[in-house]
């Protein structure tokens, strides 16, 4: 006779090995994905970082700039990326990375907007300071994702290095690439352009984000019978 409580009792443990295996590879995969839309996210840190260097004569011919005011425009992007370098980080500690990031890259995505059809000096510079103090929470996000990240804990240095070369692919999009559209479109429609990027960045965010609540909310539940 077949022994209907060994064999429930059989059933009930492999699907939670089951179950269990699924949840852990969907858990990488989310890893995986947040880290991604974070690098991307830092690979526009560095394109708006260089990108004004390819049109600064179009700035400054529009804005009546000297060199020393096409400079200062150029450089408030540092100023508001290393001020909330540290409120960036308070935040990533206490609400993680994927909630950081996906309001960053919407405030990103509407500094940059802003930039790029802004008719008066003072929004310039308001947007630029934006863009800097936003896209700033890129390279702690990874820092973050990579020292508390499981997936990450066998190989935190090499993926960290893996970020930074990615990270300064930004950099030549924001140089050659850029000054090509620029000659077509001229630079602030090139800009408007740019500037759906962060936005779709933070999208899929949201969606990592969503997808991470659900598992969570699961894993308690199981947890919890």
């Amino acid at each position: 006779f077949i022994d209907c409580t060994a064999l429930q009792h059989w059933h009930t443990a492999h699907w939670d090995i089951l179950v269990s295996n699924m949840s852990s590879g969907s858990r990488v995969c989310l890893s995986w994905l947040t880290w991604s839309c974070a690098t991307l996210f830092f690979v526009y840190a560095f394109f708006q970082r260089t990108a004004p260097s390819v049109f600064v004569d179009d700035l400054s011919h529009e804005f009546h700039l000297s060199g020393a005011g096409a400079g200062a425009l150029a450089s408030s992007y540092f100023y508001s990326y290393a001020i909330l370098q540290i409120p960036l980080g308070v935040l990533l500690d206490k609400f993680s990375p994927l909630p950081v990031l996906c309001v960053a890259g919407i405030v990103a995505a509407a500094s940059s907007l802003l930039f790029a059809v802004a008719k008066h000096l003072y929004l310039i510079f308001f947007a630029r300071l934006l863009i800097g103090g936003s896209v700033g929470a890129g390279w702690l996000s990874i820092l973050k994702i990579t020292n508390t990240d499981v997936t990450f804990r066998h190989h935190k240095t090499g993926i960290t290095g893996i970020s930074m070369l990615i990270g300064l692919g930004g950099g030549v999009l924001g140089q050659g690439p850029l000054a090509y559209l620029i000659a077509i479109h001229g630079w602030r429609l090139s800009m408007a352009l740019v500037s759906v990027v962060p936005l779709l960045i933070s999208i899929s965010i949201a969606l990592v984000w969503r997808r991470k609540t659900v598992l969570d909310r699961t894993k308690s539940l199981d947890d919890s019978t």
